[in-house]
């Protein structure tokens, strides 16, 4: 028997299963879940409400959460490895401490923390951010082409993203990105409002002023 419980006096869902490995959760109101510490890697949480549960240390790998809403979510050190969250709602999520490598993001709306986290990998392609953290990240090889950055995202990490081909830079902060020299950005746009780290040129990398 597998019991998931709430907060605030929420009742109980009580399963009849052995675990919660590679198990169907979709369209499931989890809304203010505890389920810290659980593995439930491989399972499915499309259209699934995660709105304001705590899962830190939880083993998300492999799972499937496109279409989920994990808004004011807390997974400190949660592990979503390999993990589908596409169109997705993240607005207010703190994913600090987390490991994210090779998960796909995009379509999504972001507005999350991503301090301390290992985003190598990862594919953001059309996602929407934010006012997102990133410090001290590692951003190896994270695709965000066509990402839209206008609402003064902090792009700051250990190691910069690969590609921002196309993407909105307007009002971005890569002031205190590293190897920012590497990154791609052909046929992205920025203005007057976003920052670039000292002596950086983006036009150079292919990048357009609006």
């Amino acid at each position: 028997m597998i019991i998931i419980k709430f907060r605030h006096d929420i009742d109980p869902l009580e399963f009849d299963w052995d675990n919660t490995i590679d198990k169907c959760f979709d369209g499931m109101d989890l809304h203010r879940a505890l389920l810290q510490g659980k593995n439930l890697s491989k399972s499915s949480f499309v259209k699934t409400s995660l709105r304001g549960a705590e899962f830190e240390g939880a083993d998300f790998s492999y799972a499937n959460l496109d279409s989920c809403c994990l808004a004011v979510s807390y997974g400190d050190a949660s592990n979503f490895s390999n993990a589908i969250i596409t169109n997705a709602i993240l607005s207010g999520a703190k994913l600090t401490n987390a490991n994210l490598e090779d998960a796909d993001f995009s379509n999504s709306h972001i507005g999350a923390k991503f301090t301390n986290s290992n985003l190598q990998n990862t594919v953001w392609v059309k996602a929407i951010f934010s006012g997102d953290e990133f410090d001290n990240a590692n951003l190896k090889n994270a695709d965000f082409s066509e990402a839209n950055f206008t609402e003064a995202t902090t792009v700051g990490g250990k190691k910069i993203p690969v590609s921002f081909k196309g993407a909105n830079l307007c009002g971005a902060d890569f002031s205190t990105c590293i190897n920012i020299k590497n990154a791609k950005f052909k046929g992205a746009i920025y203005d007057d409002q976003t920052k670039w780290s000292q002596e950086f040129n983006p036009k150079r990398k292919g990048a357009i002023k609006v």
